[in-house]
């Protein structure tokens, strides 16, 4: 009850402006949790929260560390491209094979912590095409290729999308990019 109500009170705070007052909250949650998912809510409202300040490298910065803590990390090198290319890559080849059908009967994800997952990567993808359009790409890549391992969520819909998006933008496959 007392985790609900200072979740609570960080979350007000961060919806009225109150950034002190909600980090003053977080803290006492991030201190006196005793398990990774007693933060959970907590890291969402403080991401969304920098994100709401206009700190998006501290909002990234903060949702990678936590993805990491979800067993999602996101591999960022000096060799972005090559990253690039080699998680487009994986994501096509998990496509390949697999029709319009296919995807629309796939199975609902029932993993909590790949639904916060995608959950945090489609908050992120939103940061991350406003500030760091290669981290863009790889969050978009990675949602797609945790849905079509553990199912769909609602939060799968905009990774399938941005997904098009891409295929469009990036590699001039206009066909491609209106199936997604």
């Amino acid at each position: 009850l007392c985790l609900q109500l200072y979740e609570s009170y960080a979350e007000s705070s961060y919806c009225q402006g109150k950034f002190v007052e909600m980090n003053y909250a977080l803290q006492d949650i991030f201190d006196n949790a005793t398990s990774s998912d007693d933060k959970l809510q907590a890291y969402f409202t403080l991401v969304r929260a920098l994100g709401a300040q206009n700190k998006l490298p501290e909002a990234l910065e903060t949702g990678l560390f936590f993805l990491s803590e979800l067993g999602e990390p996101i591999v960022i090198s000096s060799d972005t491209k090559a990253i690039f290319l080699a998680e487009f890559s994986k994501t096509k080849h998990m496509l390949d094979g697999k029709t319009d059908d296919d995807l629309l009967s796939m199975s609902i994800m029932t993993n909590k912590t790949k639904i916060t997952a995608v959950r945090l990567m489609s908050i992120l993808s939103l940061y991350a095409y406003l500030s760091d359009q290669k981290l863009y790409s790889l969050l978009v890549f990675r949602m797609l290729q945790t849905s079509l391992l553990h199912g769909i969520c609602h939060e799968s819909i905009p990774g399938f999308a941005s997904y098009g998006g891409l295929l469009s933008c990036c590699f001039r496959d206009i066909e491609g990019a209106y199936r997604f």
